[in-house]
């Protein structure tokens, strides 16, 4: 399931973003707790599938999107047939989450939830030049600093969804770089041992920063590729996908 444009996604379009993000509304990159976008998810799950009778359901995140799929996918288990993270947020790069950081996020964000406690360099998030490029010219990505609210409310999440990784039975896939300076490779492996599943599979791509989607043009493709190999032989001939050429557009 791909999501996209709205948080909530209008008759006859199922493409949608989180709140407070791309188009949708709320203050951006900003929520009380990470159930919000969690439960966004689920409803926009629900609706497809009642739309569309759609059988089975994976779901496929990236970065903030990986752990938000492990959160809906340890909620409701029964729910989906597997999962793809993508450099997902399961440990946060140590340059970035420091013990200063996390504490002043923790005691400052119920208070003053829109304190900066961190910024974002674009230029980690992928080494092609001209994805780096759009994304620093997007509108519609956020531009401003990681705030102390978004940190007191992603962190305990995170914590809770390695902790109880060991619940997590379904088919899955990781993927990271292991030059990713935003989103913990080393985490990633450390949630990936402790799931339970006994169809697991991890793939690390080498010198790869974040944004393996919108990496340069072989990893780019070697990512895609593995993706659909891996849902080729999980899926039913009928339902499995055709060999997929990568889209350099960004995703919000």
């Amino acid at each position: 399931m791909a999501t996209n444009t709205r948080s909530s996604a209008s008759p006859g379009d199922p493409k949608r973003n989180q709140v407070g993000h791309g188009l949708s509304e709320g203050r951006r990159a900003m929520v009380k707790s990470a159930d919000v976008y969690v439960n966004d998810i689920l409803k926009h799950v629900d609706t497809e599938r009642s739309r569309f009778s759609i059988k089975p359901v994976y779901l496929v995140g990236h970065s903030m999107g990986g752990l938000l799929v492990v959160m809906a996918a340890q909620r409701r288990p029964h729910d989906f047939a597997g999962l793809v993270l993508v450099a997902p947020l399961l440990g946060i790069d140590k340059d970035l989450d420091t013990c200063f950081r996390r504490t002043l996020a923790r005691v400052v964000g119920f208070l003053l939830p829109a304190f900066p406690v961190a910024s974002l360099d674009q230029k980690l998030l992928s080494r092609d030049p001209e994805a780096v490029r759009r994304f620093e010219n997007d509108p519609l990505r956020y531009h401003g600093s990681v705030c102390a609210g978004w940190v007191a409310a992603i962190i305990p999440a995170l914590e809770t969804a390695v902790e109880q990784a060991n619940h997590v039975e379904l088919p899955i896939f990781i993927q990271h770089g292991t030059a990713d300076k935003v989103c913990d490779p080393e985490a990633s492996k450390v949630f990936f041992d402790k799931v339970a599943s006994k169809d697991k599979t991890m793939k690390t791509y080498p010198e790869a920063y974040h944004d393996l989607l919108c990496e340069i043009e072989d990893v780019r493709q070697q990512v895609l590729k593995d993706i659909v190999d891996w849902f080729a032989t999980r899926l039913p001939p009928e339902q499995a996908p055709p060999p997929v050429v990568a889209d350099t557009s960004v995703q919000h």
